[in-house]
């Protein structure tokens, strides 16, 4: 049998220290928003929005010539529909996508025992995006 060559040790160096659990962790928040479901999830809230988007807020079907207090009834009736309809049937909606998405595939907030692991999961972050691209769309929806 031939004996094997070693190789010497000349040609090595030293590696330092490295926290991988540290940098995976790391890795694993930036891009926690790249989940297919947490993107799909997040078109699906924008596109409810759109189902509200033609929704009449000022009424402009009266007859004219109309008395200002009977123009501003016909206003507030209008308007009182569209923010009803606003805050009952799109947030709940949100909500129902919320759950359905997420909950079933990334985050289950039946589990979550404490208020702290929720302050300091991911999820809180998604739901404050949630949280932004919903007022983003009613200040649109007002203007």
């Amino acid at each position: 049998r031939k004996k094997e060559k070693q190789v010497p040790e000349i040609g090595t160096i030293d590696v330092p220290e490295y926290n991988f659990a540290q940098k995976q962790a790391m890795l694993n928040s930036n891009t926690f928003y790249t989940r297919g479901v947490l993107v799909e999830t997040l078109i699906l809230v924008h596109d409810q929005h759109q189902l509200f988007t033609d929704e009449i807020i000022l009424d402009t079907k009266f007859q004219f010539p109309c008395k200002l207090l009977k123009f501003q009834a016909i206003q507030s009736d209008a308007l009182h529909l569209f923010l009803t309809k606003m805050k009952k049937e799109w947030t709940q909606k949100v909500s129902q996508t919320i759950h359905a998405k997420i909950t079933k595939d990334i985050y289950n907030f039946y589990k979550v025992d404490t208020m702290e692991k929720y302050q300091n999961s991911g999820m809180r972050r998604v739901i404050r995006l949630i949280n932004v691209i919903m007022s983003y769309q009613l200040r649109e929806s007002v203007e």
